[in-house]
C-alpha cells in the first residue's frame, strides 16, 4: 500500500491520538510528563480534520 495513499488519513489520525491518551494515561505515574501529554492532545484537536 501507497503510504500517501489519501485513505490513510483517518487511520493515522486515530492513531496520533491513541498516542496522546496513551500518554495522558501515563501521566497518573509520571505527573512531570503532564505537560507534553496535553500538548500532543491540543496537537490532536488542531490537526484533527486535515
Amino acid at each position: 500500500m501507497d503510504p500517501d495513499d489519501p485513505g490513510l488519513g483517518p487511520f493515522l489520525r486515530a492513531r496520533r491520538l491513541q498516542a496522546a491518551l496513551w500518554m495522558l494515561a501515563k501521566t497518573l505515574s509520571f505527573p512531570e510528563e503532564t505537560p507534553r501529554a496535553l500538548a500532543a492532545l491540543d496537537d490532536w484537536r488542531r490537526n484533527r480534520f486535515s
